[in-house]
């Protein structure tokens, strides 16, 4: 639904709902702006993305599906500050102690290994 058919849904709100809702779609509109470059890079070399989740405007994790050996396999990569770190993972719970561990220790951490053994997370 295009920007201005949204604004029209609004007309029935009370002025504060108005306000609010304006202002919702208004941070969502230059959220997905501030996103369009990550998307149009990862899409020269991927397939298909299925989300992108921005967290805080620091990491931003594309969870896409590609095809290994025939099947359809997920898979979520790591931007952090809107820039590839060239790492995938196969859960989004790995994306995150990754995004972390190379935010805090650089790109050739070793660090997610160690906290994903500590949290417990199998299959590492």
């Amino acid at each position: 639904m295009k920007l201005e058919e949204q604004v029209k849904e609004f007309d029935n709100l009370v002025p504060i709902q108005k306000i609010r809702a304006l202002a919702a779609l208004k941070e969502q509109d230059e959220n997905f702006k501030k996103l369009e470059p990550i998307r149009d890079e990862f899409e020269k070399y991927r397939n298909r993305i299925l989300n992108i989740i921005n967290i805080n405007d620091e990491y931003q994790i594309i969870e896409y599906e590609t095809k290994v050996d025939g099947k359809k396999q997920i898979y979520f990569s790591i931007y952090i500050n809107f820039k590839n770190a060239n790492n995938s993972t196969y859960t989004l719970d790995e994306a995150i102690i990754a995004a972390l561990s190379i935010k805090y220790d650089g790109y050739n951490t070793s660090a997610p290994v160690y906290i994903a053994k500590m949290l417990g997370v199998e299959d590492w």
